[in-house]
């Protein structure tokens, strides 16, 4: 009989906006099938199982204390919430850190290039080519699905549809530059969150 197991996780990404911008998060279910007689990477299909838009102007305590009781039992208690940290810097992410919400806080910045680099204290550097390209591939692989009943999924798959990333990168603003559309919070939200699935490697998964 094959050695085999079935693993689920769970991710979570929180796309912070600057005043007078959105803020969303987005809460991804990780399913795959280990095969424990195998190195081989197991693949990994995701399912967004809660979203959420904050009002415009949303204070950043009134969000981690949206936060504290979602991540306050399993299956979110302990899980990673990847947080983007560029338009607001990291004394947010701090806020969010000292809120005492039960999750493993993953600060990011989103940067021009492809590719991701652990910037230490600051989080990781990620590339937004990279960011954006591991969303397409899970949808073209038909491994990113969405809850249909979900209050904001058709916002997300709309979302989705329009957005469009602009290759020509402004070196003096890093967010106009390629966020074209008029929204698209929600995407990045979700992204953060599979992105940092991805990150995972099965020895993180048995020894982290």
């Amino acid at each position: 009989m094959p050695n085999v197991q079935t693993c689920t996780r769970y991710f979570a990404g929180l796309d912070i906006g600057p005043p007078g911008e959105f803020t969303a998060l987005a809460v991804v279910e990780q399913t795959y099938t280990l095969d424990l007689d195998s190195d081989d990477e197991a693949v990994k299909h995701y399912a967004v199982r809660h979203l959420h838009r904050f009002a415009v102007g949303t204070p950043y305590a009134e969000v981690c204390d949206f936060l504290r009781p979602l991540f306050a039992e399993p299956p979110l208690k302990g899980s990673p919430l990847v947080v983007d940290q560029t338009a607001v810097g990291g004394p947010v992410v701090r806020v969010f850190r000292a809120a005492e919400i039960h999750a493993t806080v993953v600060a990011v910045t989103l940067a021009a290039g492809h590719g991701s680099t652990f910037a230490g204290r600051n989080g990781w550097l990620v590339g937004k080519t990279e960011l954006i390209s591991t969303v397409q591939v899970l949808l073209q692989s038909r491994r990113f699905k969405i809850a249909p009943n979900l209050p904001d999924a058709e916002l997300l798959v709309q979302e989705l549809t329009n957005f469009k990333m602009n290759p020509t990168l402004a070196t003096t603003d890093p967010l106009a530059a390629w966020r074209e559309g008029q929204h698209d919070d929600l995407v990045f939200a979700a992204g953060l969150a599979v992105w940092e699935g991805e990150r995972y490697r099965r020895f993180k998964i048995w020894f982290a």
